[in-house]
C-alpha cells in the first residue's frame, strides 16, 4: 500500500494513517459541513401551524421565528461560524431548513401563530415584543404581564417594542390627543381603540377626513402607535394586489396615509381583510404551489375626502372628520412625541384595564337593534358602559355614522344619488327599466352627475345590475324596489 511504498523510498520517514489522512486532505474525526448544521438543529423544538408553515424555538429576541425567514437563516450561519470560522452554503441552509420542515410535518398538534395580538380560551394575548418576550394576558379578572404563553407570536423586522403598561389609567386622557368635530366621533375613537384588540371579531375601518392642517397623518400615527407601534408607522397603498396583501398580513394595524382614490380590486381586497378572508399567489412563477395569507385587521386609512366610496367598502367603515388645528396651537413633532411617550403606558394600561371589564359584561348585553358589524355593535356596547359614556349614547353614535356613511355611498355612486334624487318627492314609482333608466337620465342632467363615469348605467340591463350594487344603501334611507317577473318587467320604487 501507499505506507509500505513510501517506506522503501523514505525509510526515516515514519508514515501513519492518520498522516496518510492529513495528507490527503481527509480526516475521518473531522465532521462535514451538513453534519455539524445538523447538530445545531437537533434539539430545536418544531412546531407546525395549520397553514403547514414551520416556526422554531430559538435563543434570539423573536424566540419563535419562521424557518424560512431571513432571520433564522441568519442564526444558523453565526451558530455555525462560533463553531467553524467560516460560512455554510446556501445548499446546505436549505437542507437543513427541509429537515425541519421535515420533522415539524409529523407533528400531531398545531400551533396558532399571531401577530401581535391573539385570542386563546376567552383570553387575549397582547405581545409586547420587547428584549424579554413578554406579554400581557387579559383575561375577565384583570390582566397581567406573562412569559409563556399559548400562542406564538410572529414578529417582522418592522415591528417595533411597546411600553410597559401602567395600571389606574383613564382613557379620558385621550381627549387632549384626538381634536375632532364632532364629540361622538370620539367616543367613538376610544371605543375602536379598545375593540381592536379583540382579533376574532370583524373590526370598522378607521377613516380619518379632514381639511389641510387638521393632523390626519399625526392622528393615525397616534393609533397606530397606540395598538401596534412600527418603525414605519404609515405607508401609502401598495401599488399591486399581492403587495397589498402582503402587507396587510404583516401589520396588525395597517395604516394607509394620503390617499385619493381607491380602486375596485383594492376595495374588495380590503373588505376582505376586514371581515376576514384570504389572498393566494404563486410562489414561483416556476411552479404550481401557492402561497396562501389569511388575515383579519383592524385598518386606518385617511384623506382630505372620505377616501371610501363603494357602498360594501362604506358598510365597512367608521368616518371620522378632524378639525383644523390653529397655528397658535401646533407643535413640533419631536415635542409631541416625548409628551405622548410619558402618557402612552397610561393609555395603554387603561386600555387593558377598559377590555378587561367589559369581557365580564358582555355576556349580559342584549340589543335589539345591530349595526352591520354585529359583533363590534355588541363589544362597542360592553367598551362603553365600561368608560362611563353609556352604551345607547355609543350605539346612537355608531348607528348615526353609518347613516353617514349609508349616505355618502350614495352621493357616490351616480345611479345611487340619483335614485335619491329621483324619489325625493315621490312615494311610489312604477316603470320599465328603460323609462326609469330615462327618467334618471334627466335627474342626473339637474344635478349634474357625471354619466360618463363608470359606474353609470348606459342600458336598462345594466341598471338593474346597478341598482343591486346600492340596494342596501337605498333601503338605508327608506327607498325599496322590486322587479316584477314575466314579459312586462317593472320596476316599483317605494319610499316609506
Amino acid at each position: 500500500n501507499w505506507s509500505t511504498l513510501r517506506s522503501k523510498y523514505e525509510p526515516t520517514n515514519k508514515v501513519t494513517n492518520e498522516n496518510i489522512d492529513k495528507y490527503d486532505g481527509k480526516n475521518e474525526d473531522k465532521k462535514g459541513q451538513i453534519d455539524i448544521l445538523i447538530d445545531i438543529v437537533e434539539d430545536i423544538e418544531t412546531y407546525r401551524t395549520s397553514m403547514d408553515e414551520t416556526y422554531v424555538t430559538i435563543q434570539i429576541r423573536e424566540n419563535n421565528v419562521n424557518v424560512k425567514s431571513e432571520r433564522f437563516k441568519k442564526w444558523i450561519v453565526s451558530q455555525f461560524y462560533n463553531i467553524e470560522s467560516k460560512i455554510p452554503t446556501n445548499d446546505n441552509i436549505a437542507k437543513i431548513i427541509l429537515l425541519l420542515e421535515s420533522r415539524a410535518m409529523n407533528e400531531v398538534n398545531e400551533v396558532l401563530v399571531e401577530r401581535r395580538c391573539a385570542t386563546v380560551d376567552n383570553c387575549i394575548y397582547y405581545d409586547l415584543k420587547d428584549d424579554s418576550c413578554n406579554v400581557v394576558k387579559v383575561s375577565r379578572d384583570g390582566w397581567e404581564i406573562i412569559k409563556d404563553p399559548p400562542v406564538i407570536f410572529a414578529r417582522t423586522k418592522t415591528m417595533y417594542r411597546q411600553v410597559t403598561p401602567e395600571r389606574n389609567g383613564n382613557l379620558d386622557i385621550l381627549d387632549k390627543w384626538f381634536r375632532y368635530k364632532d364629540e361622538n366621533h370620539l367616543i367613538l375613537q376610544k371605543v375602536i381603540l379598545v375593540a381592536s384588540l379583540i382579533p376574532n371579531i370583524a373590526r370598522p375601518i378607521q377613516v380619518l377626513h379632514g381639511e389641510k392642517g387638521s393632523s390626519k397623518t399625526s392622528t393615525m400615527k397616534l393609533v397606530r402607535d397606540i395598538i401596534d407601534p412600527a418603525i414605519v408607522p404609515v405607508v401609502s397603498i401598495p401599488k399591486t394586489i399581492d403587495d397589498l396583501a402582503v402587507y396587510i398580513s404583516k401589520n396588525y394595524v395597517p395604516c394607509f396615509d394620503n390617499i385619493d382614490t381607491i380602486s375596485n380590486q383594492v376595495s374588495d381586497l380590503l373588505c376582505i381583510a376586514v371581515t376576514g378572508g384570504g389572498h393566494t399567489k404563486r410562489k414561483l412563477y416556476t411552479d404550481d404551489e401557492e402561497q396562501v395569507m389569511f388575515f383579519q385587521r383592524f385598518i386606518v386609512l385617511n384623506g382630505i375626502n372620505v377616501v371610501a366610496t363603494r357602498s360594501d367598502l362604506l358598510d365597512r367603515c367608521i368616518l371620522l372628520e378632524l378639525e383644523r388645528i390653529p397655528p397658535n396651537e401646533r407643535k413640533e413633532e419631536k415635542v409631541l412625541r416625548e409628551e405622548f411617550e410619558k402618557d402612552k403606558p397610561i393609555i395603554l394600561g387603561a386600555i387593558f384595564e377598559t377590555l378587561s371589564k367589559a369581557m365580564s359584561i358582555y355576556d349580559q348585553v342584549e340589543l335589539n337593534n345591530l349595526g352591520r358589524m354585529a359583533d363590534f355593535t355588541r363589544w362597542g356596547y360592553a367598551i362603553a358602559e365600561v368608560l362611563g359614556i353609556g352604551g345607547d349614547k355609543f350605539l346612537e353614535a355608531y348607528l348615526n355614522n353609518q347613516n353617514n356613511a349609508n349616505i355618502e355611498a350614495l352621493e357616490s355612486h351616480p345611479v345611487g344619488f340619483a335614485m335619491y334624487k329621483f324619489m325625493e318627492d315621490k312615494t311610489v314609482w312604477s316603470g320599465s327599466p328603460t323609462k326609469l333608466l330615462s327618467e334618471l337620465e334627466i335627474v342626473a342632467g339637474f344635478e349634474k352627475i357625471d354619466t360618463t363615469n363608470s359606474n353609470w348605467a348606459k342600458t336598462p340591463n345594466v341598471l338593474s345590475r346597478r341598482l343591486n350594487e346600492i340596494k342596501s344603501n337605498l333601503l338605508d334611507v327608506g327607498i325599496e324596489f322590486e322587479r316584477s317577473k314575466g314579459k312586462n318587467r317593472e320596476i316599483k320604487i317605494t319610499r316609506m
